[in-house]
């Protein structure tokens, strides 16, 4: 239903044995959750932002493959200030849903990679079913209205709760013509783009700055899914379904020579002159025509909603009288 926080230090009390108690030297331990958040049925894709504006830093995006039943959307999460192991107060977070960011779902099983461009400020994101990858700008977006009315089913009613659709984002297709994109990596330059093709087994390599494809490496997997560097030795990993197994892209021979921006110069100097002049309002991809829409398009879908729910307690009811 939805991303599951948890905190992963053994010393803070939010670990427990089989029975819910304490656990002992040498048995089984389990995580208590730190918190969770359930407005994204039948998610395939999750990314942690490590944006700096939040408090506590547990910003996520994700792919809700459900959207509104015809394409998926991107949706933001943050838990704002997650409610630790013990507690099941949910009312405390912010949650956006971007229906403008179409995403195509695609076969079963298949993993939707995402990454988060720390100094872009960009959203990778792989739409499976479309052959594609979104760039969404991390930042942009504004408040259109409530989500509440138009997607009932959300993780708590109180007012401390947010639940928005953003509309207007900047957004572009990064690439296309992919078959069945699933992984996606950042190099950990910041400069390349890694996306694997789930059945074919290959992996393509994108310049980020200029969206050209500069390799393609073959792996002959079958069934690649989620794919990432490793922060110390920066070797590329990516998991196989079919083979159930984690692999490692390795270079035979160090490169000898540097590859080469596909930018041109001319381009590389208009751009630094237009970011001197405009500052923090520039950008290539705005779309100065998008108005948001504060009216709620269909609000009978949440009276349906309210009514059926109305209509099971009477039932319950009525039951437990017959019972008596």
């Amino acid at each position: 239903m939805g991303p599951t926080l948890y905190n992963s230090d053994p010393s803070g009390g939010n670990t427990v044995n089989r029975l819910g108690e304490e656990c002992s030297p040498g048995e089984p331990c389990y995580f208590l959750h730190a918190d969770m958040l359930h407005e994204t049925p039948a998610c395939i894709g999750i990314v942690h932002d490590p944006e700096k504006a939040t408090a506590f830093g547990t910003v996520y995006w994700a792919f809700d493959a459900t959207g509104d039943r015809q394409t998926g959307h991107l949706v933001r999460y943050d838990f704002q200030q997650p409610h630790g192991p013990g507690s099941m107060d949910h009312s405390v977070a912010a949650v956006r849903r971007f229906p403008q960011i179409k995403l195509e779902r695609g076969p079963p099983g298949v993993h939707a990679g995402m990454v988060v461009h720390p100094d872009l400020r960009q959203v990778f994101v792989v739409s499976p079913g479309a052959g594609t990858i979104l760039v969404v700008g991390a930042d942009t977006g504004k408040f259109a209205r409530t989500a509440r009315e138009e997607y009932p089913i959300f993780s708590n009613r109180l007012p401390s709760f947010e639940y928005s659709i953003y509309e207007c984002a900047e957004q572009k297709v990064f690439a296309s013509g992919l078959d069945t994109p699933s992984g996606l990596a950042l190099s950990p330059d910041g400069e390349t783009l890694f996306v694997a093709e789930h059945f074919t087994g290959k992996i393509h390599v994108y310049e980020i700055a200029s969206g050209s494809r500069l390799e393609t490496i073959q792996t002959n997997f079958r069934s690649i899914g989620g794919m990432t560097f490793a922060p110390e030795s920066q070797i590329l990993h990516f998991v196989d379904a079919e083979t159930n197994s984690l692999a490692a892209v390795k270079p035979n021979v160090n490169c000898t020579t540097e590859w080469e921006t596909r930018l041109s110069p001319e381009f590389v100097s208009a751009v630094s002159s237009a970011q001197v002049a405009l500052g923090d309002s520039f950008s290539l991809t705005p779309d100065y025509s998008c108005v948001v829409n504060p009216v709620v398009p269909n609000a009978s879908l949440f009276e349906q909603v309210s009514s059926l729910n109305a209509a099971v307690v009477f039932s319950a009811m009525n039951l437990a009288r017959t019972i008596d």
